[in-house]
């Protein structure tokens, strides 16, 4: 065994640690069209009696009327870019464990035998574009990034973008993904219209003039009122954005947030609470043609460091306040500096981050200084060693029923702590229940551990959705796990 001792060497073990940990992070969660498992890999996501891989929408509206046939529930997947119960059906809980919170629940569905999954990731495509109205129409399962290929051929762009581009668009409106800039709303709020397949194979459609109650319910309903097969977003024409990076203090930041959230169209925060270092992100759309002085490959150098020195860390929390503060300081992916690129290069972030827990949570943005010092002050009494960047971004206000910013602009605060599984399920619990009194709202594609007796009275429109899943989905046809979770008092699943 002596050619073990090179391995056992103290400089060389951490560094062997990070390799395995690369090759491990590079493996493939997709199934051709499926997604084998969801994004922090905890569920798997093909456990079903059977999986459908639909090509058209006479193979949907058939799948379906299968599952009214046989009594049998499904399951719609994307990209599985979720670390909720979304995507899982219910009750059949899988995978590592469903330590996250979830209720297995009980179901009192008329659906009981067995569950299909259709796997829409290859449903995708443009199906038209309205020059005139600068409006583009692709089918659901149309990925983020399959996006941005349309938009750029004919010179469009959107206003508003999540930090990752993996999903598809019917999951990324259902979950109420959202990018960052107070004025703009998330991503919901640029669909014009949807067709949606019912729990019978009925084709609807819904827009803000005709079937409006559905737009507005279904349209972030968590893929509870059938499966959304097209949706039509408002674009505007590709722009270049100017993004500005300075790292200020915490207490500079509670002082100043007002200030800071209107100081340009687009801000977001990536911050660490161990550390009380802020970096702030200000972004404005510019004429300028792109200019980015950054070192491609030494940016991804640096971001594969840091994904590695993280992986390390998780084994020795008390180093992650130094550790945290070096990265923040120095890490070429965060550093002070500013640079002129495309739309969708300053919006997306430029790799894949490290599987880990994650949970979101829309606070009222008359609260947000409030929430950040409240979430700083719990890391710093309950000594959690976090770990990991958390990032908060701001929305704007919007009419959707269970939208986490319906009626009011918001701050989205993120937090995750990497391969500490018990210490972020506490975390998580003690965030929850100070934010809830601040009026929180959690992200509805992110771990929480919310019931109906809380979250009903978050929602004005709470009732109204209740009643139109009744309606259109009377037998729970579409239910998944987090819905037994979040709708336990409602037995609508």
């Amino acid at each position: 065994m002596f050619f073990l001792a090179p391995c056992m060497n103290p400089t060389i073990f951490p560094i062997l640690l990070v390799v395995f940990y690369a090759i491990w992070q590079s493996g493939d969660r997709m199934d051709g069209c499926c997604p084998s498992w969801n994004w922090e890999r905890r569920h798997a996501l093909l456990n079903a009696d059977s999986t459908v891989r639909p090509a058209s929408l006479t193979n949907i509206t058939e799948c379906v009327q299968f599952a009214s046939a046989h009594n049998k529930r499904i399951t719609v997947l994307g990209s599985g870019h979720s670390w909720a119960d979304i995507t899982v059906p219910a009750d059949k809980k899988n995978g590592r464990g469903s330590t996250d919170g979830s209720s297995t629940g009980t179901s009192n569905s008329a659906v009981s035998n067995g569950s299909i999954v259709l796997c829409m990731r290859c449903y995708s495509g443009l199906v038209g574009v309205d020059r005139d109205k600068k409006q583009v129409t692709v089918l659901g399962g149309t990925t983020l990034a399959q996006l941005i290929t349309i938009l750029d051929e004919y010179d469009l762009a959107l206003d508003i973008f999540p930090s990752v581009n993996e999903q598809t668009i019917a999951g990324a409106i259902s979950s109420g993904t959202h990018g960052t800039g107070v004025t703009h709303g998330n991503m919901a709020t640029l669909v014009q219209s949807i067709e949606l397949v019912t729990a019978d194979g009925t084709v609807l459609t819904a827009s803000r003039s005709s079937n409006a109650d559905v737009l507005y319910g279904a349209t972030i309903g968590m893929g509870l009122f059938g499966i959304i097969t097209k949706v039509t977003l408002q674009a505007t024409e590709k722009f270049n954005v100017y993004e500005k990076k300075i790292l200020i203090s915490s207490d500079e930041l509670y002082a100043n947030l007002e200030g800071i959230v209107g100081s340009a169209e687009y801000v977001k925060l990536w911050h660490n609470e161990g550390t009380g270092q802020v970096c702030v992100f200000t972004s404005s759309r510019t004429t300028e043609p792109v200019r980015d002085n950054r070192n491609r490959v030494v940016q991804d150098i640096g971001l594969r460091i840091f994904e590695g020195l993280i992986y390390l860390v998780s084994f020795y929390p008390r180093s992650a306040k130094p550790v945290m503060y070096f990265l923040i300081h120095y890490l070429d992916a965060l550093k002070v500096g500013e640079r002129v690129s495309t739309w969708h290069d300053v919006f997306n972030i430029p790799h894949h981050i490290p599987v880990h827990p994650e949970t979101e949570y829309a606070v009222p943005l008359a609260n947000a200084t409030a929430a950040l010092r409240f979430v700083a002050q719990l890391v710093e009494e309950k000594e959690i060693g976090t770990n990991y960047i958390s990032e908060t971004r701001f929305v704007g206000a919007d009419e959707f029923w269970l939208s986490n910013d319906y009626g009011t602009p918001t701050c989205h605060i993120t937090l995750l702590l990497y391969n500490q599984e018990d210490v972020f399920q506490s975390y998580m619990q003690a965030v929850s229940d100070g934010l809830v009194t601040m009026g929180a709202r959690p992200h509805w594609g992110k771990m929480s551990k919310m019931t109906e007796a809380t979250l009903k009275h978050l929602y004005p429109k709470w009732d109204d959705f209740v009643a139109l899943k009744r309606r259109l989905d009377p037998s729970g046809r579409f239910c998944n796990s987090q819905a037994q979770q979040a709708f336990d008092e409602s037995n609508i699943c």
